[in-house]
């Protein structure tokens, strides 16, 4: 999805053993100067995810909802809700090109990061990014792809996904 000063291009993989997700964000400035649980108030990303696809109207057991950032401090991670030592020893990665000023996040979750989801064909969740936009101290602006994460905690507004094809 695009505005007029950001824009991002989503796409999801899995194996049996991953849920890969890899965004790219346009962003004509990037500026994080948070830490920590506070990375969602500069450039970063959301991703809330309802492993089970019961559309609750809360977080409840097998919804998360993780954060990953650029910070003037390095790479950073947080788990706002439902995060295990499956997140806590996670891979991912976030580069930014600042010639074309786009921002890669690659994210690599354990099968254990989105439990309940089951990593096979034929499997559905729902899931939800966020793309934050910080261009002078603080969050300026941020955009959903769904309503239900940045607004209020619910899965019950998340789009479907569908695990499809081979691995």
């Amino acid at each position: 999805w695009e505005n007029s000063t950001m824009s991002m291009r989503a796409y999801a993989r899995w194996d049996s053993e991953y849920l890969y997700v890899l965004a790219r964000v346009n962003d004509q400035i990037h500026l994080n100067r948070q830490t920590g649980n506070s990375i969602w108030n500069g450039d970063a990303i959301q991703i809330s995810i309802d492993g089970a696809n019961d559309k609750t109207a809360a977080y409840k057991e097998g919804d998360y909802e993780y954060g990953f950032a650029l910070t003037d401090h390095g790479q950073e991670s947080e788990a706002w809700y439902g995060g295990n030592e499956a997140f806590e020893n996670m891979e991912f990665k976030i580069v930014r090109n600042e010639d074309e000023k786009m921002t890669y996040y690659l994210m690599k979750f354990p099968k254990a990061a989105v439990s309940p989801l089951e990593l096979k064909k034929g499997s559905v969740f729902g899931m939800n990014l966020v793309i934050a936009d910080c261009d002078y101290i603080s969050r300026d602006r941020f955009e959903e792809l769904t309503y239900g994460t940045a607004y209020t905690k619910s899965p019950s507004y998340y789009y479907d996904w569908y695990i499809k094809g081979n691995e």
